[in-house]
């Protein structure tokens, strides 16, 4: 198989955020490869993702602005529009995030509204 991208990947098990929408939606997934290009995505539940979201790896404190280059699945590969470092957000931020972390351990909905204001 001929290898299309041009940077090198890492497998990786991280947790990220994809955010969309006026509403900013929010939709866990898990980030299974990364580069410094593009990251592979893998989703529970894809219907509504849009072309163009943003990536939040929390545990690497980044924001990626990102672009979907194609879908399989449960699986979506991203390329890299523009990544950015954040700090934590604002409480109300983080207790709309704790409150999605209770809906997915309930068994609730897995995609949520939270009223973040825009990073």
């Amino acid at each position: 198989m001929i290898e299309k991208r041009s940077a090198p990947r890492a497998r990786t098990h991280l947790f990220g955020r994809i955010v969309f929408g006026p509403d900013r939606s929010i939709c866990d997934c898990l980030v299974s490869d990364l580069s410094s290009g593009g990251a592979r995505l893998s989703l529970a539940h894809t219907p509504g993702i849009p072309e163009e979201f943003e990536l939040h790896i929390p545990s690497r404190g980044q924001v990626c602005q990102v672009f979907l280059k194609w879908r399989l699945r449960h699986q979506f590969g991203v390329k890299f529009l523009s990544v950015s470092a954040r700090a934590v957000g604002s409480a109300r931020c983080r207790w709309a995030l704790f409150e999605q972390e209770q809906c997915r351990d309930t068994g609730s909905a897995q995609v949520i509204t939270s009223h973040c204001p825009a990073p």
